[in-house]
């Protein structure tokens, strides 16, 4: 695969006010038409005014996500497999949470760590990321995708069609939030935001 660029775009609630419905797409016009309640979103506008600036860029847009009213557009001007997620860090119950969908080394790397809020949203994350890549089903996906171990260290991303190439960066935002995005194949990401 050729290098590609990938572009992470990231806003909050403050972009919903750049938002209008000329600005969405055949398959987002759709889904207003089916669902108003959607355009008074907060997190819905500023998605889509992050998916128009994707695409005014001349990017093909990869992933979405939003949490909090934020919301991540991840675009490539390639074909490669990504993905990308992003989660408001707050506490809930993590083993409870880790025990449907990490793998036993991701729960001993946890618990080695303390069961820490930002190191169980870097793998919540990431897995999330890399179900939408691989175009595996939420929530079933997330136990077959993750972390691999060595010695207690990350050794490599793991996905159903084994490890190959990707890719994954993770970074906390402020406010509390994480996001990873994920790729296949050569890339260099970019973050605006």
């Amino acid at each position: 695969m050729e290098k590609e660029d990938l572009v992470c775009y990231v806003g909050g609630c403050g972009l919903a006010v750049h938002y209008h419905a000329a600005m969405l797409d055949a398959a987002d016009a759709a889904r207003v038409a089916r669902s108003p309640g959607l355009s008074v979103r907060e997190d819905w506008q500023v998605s889509r005014v992050l998916k128009h600036r994707a695409r005014s860029d001349g990017l093909e847009i990869k992933s979405l996500s939003h949490s909090k009213g934020y919301a991540a557009v991840l675009a490539s001007s390639g074909n490669g497999a990504a993905g990308v997620d992003m989660e408001n860090c707050r506490n809930r119950d993590f083993q409870a949470l880790a025990a449907w969908t990490a793998s036993p080394e991701e729960r001993l790397w946890l618990a080695a760590r303390g069961w820490l809020a930002e190191d169980f949203y870097a793998l919540w994350t990431l897995k999330e990321a890399l179900v939408k890549a691989c175009g595996l089903d939420f929530p079933a996906g997330m136990g077959k995708v993750g972390r691999m171990f060595a010695g207690g260290k990350s050794a490599g991303i793991r996905t159903p069609a084994g490890s190959g190439d990707w890719h994954a960066e993770t970074r906390v935002l402020a406010e509390d939030f994480v996001l990873t995005c994920v790729w296949q194949g050569e890339g260099c990401l970019k973050i605006r935001g």
